[in-house]
């Protein structure tokens, strides 16, 4: 389309709305999204570019201030048959009374002033093409549809439903596990003292206020992304010294005192080493002497009460249960040691890898691989809690091996097939404040079932939450698993660049069916700040990075192993081919919608704001996550630019030129709004979409960071932006180069 044909069509359609003419959906006037009905964008490839922004498909992206917007619709694209579900598909425009979740038009969902809906007082709608019928889906709620099948809510009093019984959900806050007493002091140094020999001198504890103030930044900024520990029952004289340093080192980051951080990660990996090295030794020892039986945990049994456990006071004995008591705290203290070591300094990686073999083995021996048995009805409340921490201790372990084969592209240690404990259950029975609470939110929770069962009834395509809504901590584990399954499909291929087409329609369906479970949790969020805990809303950061792996081999461009600042940008033109013009494909597009809905979270939250509140509210999953968005992102519009430059914007699918839409109006709201103005073809403007973008996910990043690893993606990220600038200079001379970041 040449400029005069596409100026005519503008003030066409421009016409036909000053006289009320009537238009269908899919094509409405060209009026700027940001000021509603009231000015008109100048530039005609902008105002084509942005035609239809004020649609209801869009709305997801600009929930209000509170984030009650939807989360992304499992349909949406969905151009091609899933076998997930049966369920009707229901218009935007149809409310959903039945389940008190209301779905308000365009205008009520909106940013800015509140224009009259554009489709009021129309003509009725065409029947929709199986194309559009997709984009006309009701985009799910946020908040659980049907409540009352929610474990995380108390029930109703039978004899008087009006009057509700204590709603136990997220109540911690009347919890303080990071407070020691004077006699909690006494017992720690007490125990310092006695593994002096296991401890590098010289080392001193950090007083009383100090480790205080660190154990709340770890309760605070770490615990609620990996919530293994019990805080009701939590006690910092009881969980044994090597656990305790480890949780005040990570807690020093979160209180931006690395170096103190880094000290008291030095004492606790000592710490750690002395008792594995003991252990090893004590094993030799009973081996040399003719005792070579080796059954399950009863190897433990002859040497446990040589061991000194003196600093586990007196709940450590010489029985193979205590023994895995004192396991299961040298464990929990090497998964908070691996965490910190792997996004810290990356001068500790190849320590945090070095962990990572014994992080797994001591997975195995504490049983990640035994099916459990239901807990009977008269279970006591510590014997859960026991249970329970045991079991989101081996589930943490197997998510953080996860993650760092997701950032390092290594393979994962501890695999689908070995896991075969019960899923977490829900968060609010966890956090009861007393055996009463528990119990009566208990009774009315199903028992988790088995991790093994629930990933293998995903990879079938089948739904899992119709019994009963899982918890977030279920849902978070099982995307992890869904996660690892498409890096080892693509590993053992042939092919590593490609995926067969069955199993990225087999993977799509596991995916929609897992999303499905995600959106029928009452924990489950997409606000970085919500109430109701982290958990789900990092869980979405495992869903689109499940997307772009599906359809894309980013792992090795993303390695951030061995990357510095200026690699990453390096490695994003490495991976030039990754996606080429053969690639189009609805499965394509899906994963790009992923990667906008992703960017929209910052953008409507707020760019600035996310930089500054970043560390304490978002997982290292939203680093890694975005690193890839912003590379997928990116590579797709310079695709799309490219194939534009040479066929025309409208030889663009329907779908692609949708995408091309969202990602403008998500820049529309930012300060780079101006990129969009003044450009001479589709191809730039496109292409410019690709270095506004990765300015975008640059700044995100631009505030303080706990983790190194953070910094190193945003400079990485900003370094991108500068060099795709430089490029779309030298294409386009009279482009204004960009705020830096």
């Amino acid at each position: 389309m040449n400029d005069a044909s596409e100026e005519s069509v503008a003030e066409t359609r421009i016409r036909d709305r000053q006289t009320g003419s009537a238009r269908d959906v899919f094509n409405p006037p060209l009026f700027d999204v940001t000021m509603g009905d009231s000015e008109l964008l100048a530039d005609s490839y902008t105002q084509q570019l942005l035609f239809g922004m004020n649609g209801p498909e869009y709305n997801f992206l600009w929930g209000d201030a509170q984030l009650q917007s939807p989360f992304l619709s499992s349909n949406l694209f969905n151009t091609v048959s899933l076998p997930v579900t049966n369920t009707p598909l229901t218009d935007y425009t149809t409310s959903s009374n039945a389940h008190g979740n209301d779905v308000a038009s365009s205008s009520s969902l909106a940013w800015g002033p509140q224009e009259p809906s554009p489709f009021e007082h129309q003509p009725p709608e065409p029947p929709l093409t199986e194309s559009q019928s997709a984009f006309a889906t009701r985009l799910p709620s946020m908040e659980p549809e049907k409540p009352e099948l929610i474990p995380a809510m108390a029930a109703l009093d039978d004899e008087n439903p009006s009057n509700p019984q204590v709603q136990l959900v997220r109540r911690t806050e009347t919890v303080r596990p990071w407070k020691i007493s004077p006699a909690d002091y006494s017992q720690i140094l007490r125990d310092s003292a006695t593994l002096r020999d296991g401890l590098p001198g010289p080392f001193s504890l950090p007083s009383k206020h100090m480790l205080s103030r660190f154990l709340e930044g770890y309760f605070r900024g770490f615990h609620v992304h990996l919530p293994l520990l019990h805080c009701v029952t939590f006690s910092a004289a009881r969980v044994g010294l090597e656990l305790l340093l480890s949780m005040a080192a990570v807690g020093a980051l979160y209180r931006y005192e690395h170096a103190q951080g880094y000290r008291l990660y030095g004492a606790a990996r000592s710490l750690i080493t002395w008792r594995l090295a003991r252990r090893d030794t004590l094993v030799l020892q009973r081996l040399m002497n003719g005792e070579a039986t080796y059954v399950g945990h009863t190897r433990f049994q002859n040497r446990s009460a040589d061991i000194d456990n003196t600093a586990l006071g007196d709940e450590v004995a010489g029985d193979s249960g205590d023994r895995d008591k004192v396991d299961l705290r040298t464990l929990q203290a090497m998964v908070v040691l691996t965490a910190m070591a792997s996004w810290g300094h990356r001068d500790l990686t190849r320590d945090a890898l070095a962990m990572s073999s014994q992080v797994a083995m001591l997975a195995r021996d504490l049983g990640i691989s035994k099916p459990e048995e239901h807990s009977p009805p008269g279970t006591p409340w510590k014997e859960w809690v026991q249970q329970e921490e045991r079991r989101r201790t081996l589930f943490v372990a197997y998510s953080l091996l996860n993650l760092q084969s997701v950032a390092f592209d290594t393979a994962p240690l501890i695999l689908n097939r070995e896991v075969a404990i019960r899923l977490p259950g829900c968060a609010s029975t966890w956090d009861s404040l007393n055996p009463t609470d528990w119990s009566t939110l208990r009774d009315k929770c199903l028992p988790p079932q088995p991790f093994r069962k629930k990933l293998q009834q995903l990879l079938s395509g089948e739904q899992i939450h119709l019994e009963a809504a899982i918890s977030s901590f279920a849902n978070h584990v099982l995307i992890h698993g869904l996660v690892q399954h498409i890096f080892l499909a693509r590993n053992s291929s042939a092919n590593r660049d490609a995926l067969g087409g069955e199993f990225i329609s087999k993977m799509e369906s596991s995916l929609r069916a897992w999303q499905e479970s995600w959106e029928a949790t009452y924990e489950s969020t997409t606000d970085p700040s919500s109430p109701k805990g982290p958990m789900g809303f990092n869980a979405t950061a495992m869903l689109r990075l499940a997307y772009i792996r599906l359809n894309a081999d980013l792992g090795p461009a993303c390695r951030l192993l061995d990357l510095d600042s200026r690699d990453v940008a390096a490695a994003f033109f490495a991976a030039k081919h990754t996606i080429g013009v053969k690639d189009r494909s609805p499965q394509l597009d899906r994963a790009v919608l992923q990667c906008a809905h992703a960017l929209s979270i910052p953008v409507r939250v707020g760019v600035a704001f996310v930089a500054r509140t970043q560390p304490l509210t978002w997982s290292i999953q939203h680093a890694l996550c975005n690193l890839e968005c912003a590379f997928f992102l990116a590579r797709w519009l310079l695709l799309v630019s490219e194939f534009v430059k040479g066929s025309g914007f409208d030889s663009l699918r329907e779908d692609e030129r949708r995408l091309v839409n969202m990602v403008a109006s998500l820049v529309q709201e930012t300060e780079f709004a101006d990129s969009l103005d003044g450009v001479r073809s589709h191809a730039l403007l496109i292409s410019g979409l690709a270095v506004s973008t990765t300015r975008l996910w640059a700044q995100t990043f631009k505030g303080s960071h706990v983790f190194d690893i953070v910094r190193l993606v945003g400079d990485g990220l900003a370094i991108l932006a500068e060099t795709l600038e430089s490029e779309a200079s030298v294409e386009d001379p009279s482009r204004v180069a960009l705020p830096q970041p």
